[in-house]
């Protein structure tokens, strides 16, 4: 569970009741728990913000049509991950090596 506006929206006893559903919808535990504890992380693995992907695309497209030799790579653009941003550098490297394949362009 997570995301910024889920984390600082909801009440540690909102977290205790969506857990205990999850938990019995899918591990069909029915039991009561003998122990809850919430634990918000703050600065966990940030999570993109709906239509994070479009606006990415867009601003890309831009830099293609205006500045071809510009372009943007890395956390705030393919992935949050080590290698989520070691293949986002790749493929704006290999935009310029001429590797089509691994940029992602065929």
């Amino acid at each position: 569970m997570g995301g910024k506006k889920f984390v600082d929206d909801h009440s540690d006893q909102d977290f205790m009741e969506l857990a205990i559903r999850n938990i019995r919808d899918q591990l069909g535990i029915r039991g009561d728990p003998l122990d809850v504890r919430v634990s918000r992380a703050y600065n966990a693995i940030p999570q993109y913000n709906l239509g994070h992907s479009d606006a990415r695309d867009e601003a890309r497209r831009v830099l293609r049509e205006q500045t071809p030799w510009v372009s943007i790579a890395g956390s705030a653009y393919d992935g949050v991950g080590l290698n989520d941003c070691i293949m986002s550098g790749y493929k704006a490297a290999d935009k310029y090596l001429g590797n089509a394949y691994l940029a992602g362009e065929i």
